[in-house]
């Protein structure tokens, strides 16, 4: 999966000419880290300008789709694997580093059980999602009877 970087020529998204076969790898790098000095492929000038990894991003075809959506995908995807389609052995890799990325889940806690409700990359998508849907994370809420919390927790 490609890596993008934000030109700081152009002030658009571009695909870096560097890349990492995993989330695991790219995020290891520290964030301050210089990974390289790009051109910017619009404008075509000469020069560089210096990256660090704070400037780059980890891109997937699949970020924007719930944990559900992933997993109906990935059992898809095998199938089709299976019945030897072919670009479905890179599909269900792409699919499967994108659930790997997903570090943080939303929870409704009951007493004697959780539910996972979404698989997030960051704490901070985990957070939108839950104003998105209209709750607020830590509050005690009741349905039919049982009480729950909205928590947020790594995977």
């Amino acid at each position: 999966m490609p890596v993008m970087f934000k030109c700081k020529t152009c002030g658009t998204e571009h695909e870096s000419p560097l890349g990492w076969n995993t989330i695991a790898r790219f995020d290891a790098v520290p964030p301050e880290k210089v990974v390289g000095d790009f051109s910017c492929p619009l404008t075509r000038r000469s020069e560089n300008e210096t990256y660090t990894k704070a400037d780059l991003r980890w891109h997937s075809d699949y970020e924007h789709a719930n944990w559900e959506e992933l997993t109906k995908l990935l059992v898809g995807v095998e199938k089709a694997f299976n019945h030897k389609i072919i670009g479905s052995a890179k599909q269900w890799s792409e699919i499967e580093l994108e659930m790997e990325a997903r570090k943080f889940q939303v929870v409704a806690s009951f007493p004697d059980k959780k539910i996972v409700w979404d698989k997030f990359r960051t704490k901070e998508k985990c957070e939108e999602y839950v104003t998105r849907i209209g709750l607020v994370v830590g509050r005690l809420y009741v349905h039919d009877g049982v009480s729950y919390d909205v928590v947020i927790e790594p995977v």
